[in-house]
């Protein structure tokens, strides 16, 4: 007689409820949400598909960043090249006629592969469960746990990243690793960090905790290095390439995380990977505690970087599977699944108070988007930390994560892997599924019912009512003020950022009414945040009552879809001054504070 613990749909196949949900769920959120990035990305794969392979980083710069920068363009080849594949039936059917633009019908063909590689990685992981338990119902189960994952489910189906890629590589490469088959695991993770750099603090450790002799060691990080090194061969001598990829901003300032010690840096990074190298080498398991402790290494491996770096929201998907496998070898597991929905709770909040109206950025549904300047987004409703909110929710997001690593040191083992024998029914997976989509889908209706009722309308000031476009290089926002008492320690200005993070450097000039520049004052466009107060600091500087100043904002380096702009009112707001834009009088004032000491900050 079969086992009915072996059988899935006979011990806790979903109803129809949980099948209709599910889909009424996460169909819409298939449809209506997408993030940016991967419209840019699939478009700059059409340069795959009309134009030299050599030359694709050139021609990506032409069509998709406008001859001007590398926007969307910032991966080595891979993910790029099997977005093209994915695409050139579009081509042959007429659908893709060219690079100019993307279409739609390309943004639903990668999403539905995106989708196909989640399920993909639930197989995978399938297969990696063998390891721990022979019981088949467990196995399922924790699949199931790991598919439902509320930080998986939000990245696939409404952020809709492609960061899943590596994960299903990297999974593949622990595997081997756990079979000892140390070359084979070293080509896989080896293609991993083609798509992004964090399986190498996966890699490393695992490679040292499971080999110990140093002519294995050597050969496997030559494979491991391969496919990276070949790729740089490859296009090593494209300029567009060192633009993009090989000075990728994002890149820079995750190595470059550290502690300044009066000249001397202590990178977070480098430092913290050491460590976990240096125990994982010294570590010598006995065959029972073999295969957990090399699933506590997977996990703080792909924890690590995000204690020390400003994450993006779809790379946290990376520790989605070590999350689960450590949850699920302990008899705590259920607890740990609460854990991870107040996880997704921190995390949420962090992405939504950080990155601006995110959350209706992603939200392409014409009819209900809301404008601009409607003012209700999640960001305002969570913002009840004023402007220290993202700060706050990523400490606690950080919290949760450094939990992870200080409650599972010393897991407590099951007594048994049944499911049965566990109590592991539908109701956690239920819980996890539909709340931790919750936790975003809920209070974003939320904004979108106040929009309808309850505009906001103090989201942006009455200065904040129009912009003059992109600040690039050769633009010119000046501004006049007249002098007031006291000593100018700065001015503040209520910058936009189009919702994205811009590269390059703002430059703000106080010259005198004979031309002289009395102070400058220079800001990373890195650091602004989208619809916010700047506050570009001067030395003291001395105003005559009466006198007249130009505040002159440029930004030399900067390119269209790589600059941010000065908020300004449609009419004039300030008797003492006019703005004016590129030499031009512009009939309205820009948004400005002046920071004047012994005196309260002046709205403009």
């Amino acid at each position: 007689m079969k086992d009915p613990q072996n059988n899935l749909l006979q011990t806790w196949q979903p109803g129809w409820a949980d099948v209709l949900l599910a889909i009424g769920v996460l169909m819409p959120c298939f449809f209506f949400f997408h993030h940016g990035d991967l419209l840019v990305t699939g478009w700059s794969s059409l340069n795959y598909l009309f134009g030299p392979p050599h030359a694709f980083y050139e021609s990506s710069k032409v069509f998709v960043g406008d001859g001007q920068g590398m926007i969307g363009t910032g991966y080595l080849p891979p993910i790029y090249v099997i977005f093209a594949l994915v695409l050139y039936p579009l081509k042959l059917l007429g659908l893709i006629t060219g690079p100019e633009h993307f279409p739609l019908v390309g943004i639903y063909t990668l999403k539905a592969l995106i989708t196909a590689v989640y399920l993909l990685s639930g197989w995978v992981f399938y297969r990696l469960t063998g390891f721990y338990s022979a019981d088949t119902g467990w196995r399922k189960f924790t699949t199931a746990v790991y598919l439902t994952s509320p930080i998986l489910i939000f990245t696939q189906f409404v952020f809709s990243q492609f960061d899943i890629f590596y994960v299903v590589l990297t999974l593949a490469g622990f595997g081997f690793m756990l079979q000892r088959r140390i070359f084979v695991a070293s080509l896989a993770f080896g293609l991993a960090i083609t798509f992004k750099s964090f399986p190498a603090l996966v890699f490393l450790p695992l490679l040292l905790f499971v080999e110990k002799r140093f002519w294995r060691l050597a050969g496997a990080g030559l494979l491991f290095v391969l496919p990276f090194a070949l790729l740089q061969m490859v296009y090593s001598g494209s300029p567009a390439f060192v633009e993009g990829v090989t000075n990728n901003q994002a890149q820079g300032r995750i190595f470059t995380a550290g502690l300044d010690l009066e000249g001397w840096t202590i990178l977070f990074l480098f430092s913290g990977c050491v460590l976990l190298c240096g125990w994982s080498y010294l570590a010598s398991p006995g065959p029972e505690r073999f295969v957990r402790q090399a699933t506590f290494i997977y996990l703080a491996g792909s924890i690590l970087p995000f204690l020390f770096v400003n994450w993006h929201p779809q790379w946290l998907v990376s520790v989605m599977p070590a999350i689960v496998l450590t949850s699920m070898t302990d008899r705590r597991w259920e607890r740990f699944l609460i854990l991870d929905l107040v996880g997704m709770a921190f995390y949420i909040a962090t992405t939504v108070t950080f990155f601006s109206r995110i959350d209706h950025s992603m939200f392409h549904l014409q009819a209900l988007q809301s404008p601009e300047n409607s003012g209700w987004s999640m960001g305002v409703l969570l913002g009840v930390f004023g402007d220290n909110s993202a700060s706050v929710y990523a400490s606690l997001f950080w919290g949760y994560l450094v939990l992870q690593l200080a409650a599972k040191a010393n897991l407590l083992p099951l007594a048994s892997f049944s499911r049965a024998d566990n109590g592991m029914s539908m109701a956690p997976l239920r819980l996890r599924f539909y709340g931790g989509l919750g936790i975003f889908i809920v209070p974003f209706l939320a904004t979108l019912v106040l929009t309808g009722l309850r505009p906001l309308p103090g989201h942006l000031s009455s200065f904040n009512e129009v912009f003059p476009g992109e600040l690039s290089a050769g633009r010119v926002f000046e501004q006049t003020i007249s002098g007031q008492p006291g000593k100018l320690r700065g001015v503040s200005l209520f910058l936009g950022t189009f919702r994205r993070e811009n590269t390059g450097i703002l430059t703000l000039e106080l010259i005198d009414s004979s031309g002289v520049t009395l102070d400058r004052s220079e800001v990373p466009a890195a650091s602004v945040r989208d619809n916010s107060w700047t506050i570009f600091p001067f030395r003291e500087v001395t105003l005559q009552l009466g006198a007249v100043y130009t505040l002159r904002l440029q930004s030399p380096d900067s390119v269209e879809g790589n600059a941010v702009t000065w908020w300004a009112s449609r009419r004039s707001r300030y008797a003492g001054g006019e703005a004016s834009v590129d030499g031009s009088p512009s009939g309205g004032d820009f948004a400005l504070r002046l920071e004047i000491d012994d005196q309260e900050p002046n709205g403009k």
